[in-house]
């Protein structure tokens, strides 16, 4: 029993983590008074008032969302615990727009948006034509929201939603701001928000010598096999419904061989693949020339050739001895920046370097690249697709993806911009190079017979391979690792040191 004495009443404020909610505990004790026929009894003790809590509140910086009937029940004499006093309005979040795509395809996928809310039509499967006047999209707008506040009277940012702007391309037109329909008869494509229809040329037979080479602005679907020595050129896509035969096929946007590829050449991207090339050459001959800077200066600075050799005769010897590959590289660029390429003559081919008398120079031609580098990355380059179930002896290269759907590629030459994808955990990669930015996943790599097989990726790729035969070289930016044993299982990688990393399981 408590003794006689002091009465208590004690009040406490609790706020949650995002300051959305305020709890409050009151306990009241009152003061034990002397009581002749009872003994002690509880003495009366003042309650806090609604006003007096408002005022507890307010010291505490909390003037938001204030629960009048919670204040009302704090004067129970019984106290309360962890009664909720205020509440903050939670913000609504803006929802997003979002399309409805009417015209059909044999496999729709998720559409792939990039930062700045730009829908890529891409890897979509066959799209069946449309006609005239046929609606191909309507665009829903999403929900505007609004900002909420917390107990403390500060403003909650809500999320904007992303908002998609569309646009009509070739043969479309916008109606009712938010409906995209075909003005003429063909196929519907959708790339960076905007909708085109693309004239069709269908060829229902093989393309040889009786129907000459395919060249066409629009789309090409041919239902046949492309055969020996015949060219197809299109100004958009590619559907092939058989094999491609010691041909040549090239487009501007995704290519698609329902069989095989034989001894030929396909690519998609157009002047991109180009450009994608002329990057990554760029990239390689930088690197390389300041790795030359590098080196001379440490010959100069420790004098390990006689006192009398120029700066530029040390740069010839090492051009001849150890980087033999900064001519072939510049030889390689088909860029047609001037400037850069007279820097290239005067400075990097024959005896040219014996000319050269301080680094300063070198650095010259290193800004020149650092510049040219910078506006190829400023280009917008359309990502473009190729799939295909097998292919032989053949290059094949892509500014987007290359996907493999069958039996795999034999003594090939891949290359794609961002992914090259071997959907059937069996197929096969033997022989040849195969070579992306972002990341390879194969099936089976190499063979028992140790044939030699490259697979790359840059810096901050990954390579995935179900099974992997000795003789494997994983490439990860500028470094290799041969594979001495069989293994299953294998990830490729660079670690957080820039080391490269094969783990693996033994076969």
């Amino acid at each position: 029993m408590k003794e006689e004495g002091n009465s208590l009443r004690k009040l406490q404020i609790l706020t949650s983590s995002n300051n959305m909610e305020v709890y409050i505990n009151i306990k009241y004790i009152p003061e034990l008074t002397s009581n002749i026929q009872n003994g002690y009894t509880p003495s009366s003790l003042p309650v806090y008032m609604p006003e007096q809590i408002r005022k507890q509140l307010k010291n505490n910086n909390i003037v938001y969302g204030i629960i009048e009937d919670a204040l009302i029940q704090c004067t129970n004499i019984k106290g309360v615990e962890h009664l909720l006093v205020a509440k903050g309005k939670a913000p609504i979040d803006t929802t997003e727009d979002f399309l409805e795509i009417k015209f059909k395809t044999s496999n729709l996928k998720k559409f792939i948006e990039d930062n700045n809310g730009r829908i890529n039509f891409k890897s979509i499967g066959s799209v069946q034509c449309v006609k005239a006047g046929e609606v191909l999209a309507i665009k829903h707008r999403g929900i505007e929201g609004f900002d909420g506040i917390d107990v403390y009277g500060r403003s909650i940012k809500h999320k904007l939603g992303k908002k998609i702007n569309l646009k009509a391309g070739k043969g479309c037109s916008i109606i009712d701001e938010d409906t995209i329909i075909a003005l003429e008869d063909g196929k519907p494509s959708f790339s960076q928000n905007i909708f085109c229809v693309h004239k069709l040329y269908t060829i229902n037979s093989d393309v040889d010598i009786k129907t000459g080479n395919i060249k066409f602005d629009g789309a090409v679907v041919i239902n046949g096999t492309v055969r020996e020595d015949m060219v197809v050129e299109s100004g958009n896509s590619i559907e092939i419904g058989k094999n491609v035969e010691k041909s040549k096929i090239i487009a501007k946007d995704d290519v698609t061989v329902k069989e095989n590829v034989i001894s030929s050449n396909i690519v998609s991207g157009g002047e991109d693949t180009v450009k994608i090339k002329d990057l990554h050459i760029l990239m390689r001959l930088k690197e390389n020339i300041l790795k030359l800077i590098n080196v001379s200066k440490q010959l100069q600075r420790h004098n390990t050739l006689h006192n009398n050799v120029s700066y530029g005769e040390i740069l010839k010897l090492l051009m001849e001895k150890r980087f033999k590959i900064i001519p072939i590289l510049c030889s390689e660029i088909t860029n047609n920046n001037e400037h850069m390429l007279s820097l290239f003559r005067e400075k990097l081919f024959k005896l040219a370097p014996l000319k050269i008398e301080h680094p300063k120079e070198l650095f010259e031609i290193i800004y020149a690249i650092d510049d040219n580098i910078k506006e190829n990355e400023k280009l917008h380059i359309v990502q473009t697709n190729i799939k295909f179930s097998y292919c032989q002896d053949s290059t094949i290269e892509s500014s987007g993806n290359i996907t493999i759907t069958g039996k795999g590629a034999y003594v090939s030459k891949l290359i794609a911009k961002d992914y090259i994808i071997f959907e059937n955990l069996y197929s096969i990669a033997r022989g040849g190079i195969i070579k992306a930015e972002k990341e390879i996943r194969c099936g089976i790599v190499g063979s028992l017979s140790g044939v030699s097989t490259k697979i790359s990726v840059e810096e901050n790729g990954h390579i995935y391979a179900s099974k992997a035969y000795e003789n494997t070289i994983f490439s990860i930016g500028n470094r290799e690792h041969i594979l001495e044993v069989s293994s299953r299982e294998v990830h490729a990688y660079l670690d957080s040191n820039r080391e490269l990393i094969v783990d693996k399981l033994l076969l």
